[in-house]
């Protein structure tokens, strides 16, 4: 249920177990206590599509045992690695720093009432693309370039896991102070993926 009547932006989201969080909440500590109040600011969540209407359990049943097989195609884990690169998001008009999820999933079940997004990030920290102080490094012409110390070197890490859920997702500006840099979000109610199969162990 919404509760707020505030524009919003509806989602579906694929989590990670909490568990395998650790290595990004130490990540966006560390991005925190460097001066990037925008660590924090978006769940911990991969967006996978935007969609006009919240998705039926049904409809997210589907899309779980979809990512489930999607895994198992590749090799059986979904992975997580330190961003290289900000890329640059025109509504709202903000830099973020991604991590892309492996495998990579550029389209959604066939007739899904989603407009898939065509890189599914995990959005670790947004930042003011008008903000000279600091500088995102990015290898893609088209980002809007901000000035950030090369921090995203230190510490890197890789994360794969092979739980999570899906979800709907809610989402719009806090706009405090007349910044876009902070939200507030609701997520639905979780549906998790299909356990893996079991693997042959070799006799």
């Amino acid at each position: 249920m919404i509760t707020t009547s505030a524009p919003y932006s509806r989602f579906v989201a694929f989590y990670p177990h909490d568990d395998f969080l650790r290595p990004i909440r130490a990540y966006r500590s560390h991005l925190f206590a460097s001066g990037y109040a925008g660590a924090f600011s978006f769940p911990a969540c991969i967006l996978l599509g935007s969609a006009p209407d919240a998705l039926k359990r049904g409809q997210l049943n589907s899309l779980a045992v979809y990512l489930r097989q999607q895994a198992e195609n590749a090799s059986g884990y979904f992975s997580l690695s330190s961003p290289k690169h900000a890329k640059h998001m025109e509504e709202p008009d903000l830099t973020y720093i991604p991590m892309q999820l492996h495998p990579g999933h550029n389209r959604l079940p066939v007739d899904f009432p989603v407009d898939p997004f065509v890189e599914q990030d995990f959005i670790l920290c947004l930042t003011d693309p008008m903000d000279s102080t600091k500088q995102v490094t990015t290898a893609d012409p088209l980002v809007t370039p901000v000035h950030m110390d090369p921090l995203l070197k230190e510490p890197s890490f890789s994360l794969r896991f092979r739980a999570g859920f899906v979800a709907n997702l809610v989402v719009w500006p806090a706009n405090n102070d007349g910044t876009m840099l902070s939200f507030f979000w609701e997520r639905g109610n979780p549906v998790w993926l299909p356990a893996p199969p079991r693997r042959k162990t070799p006799k």
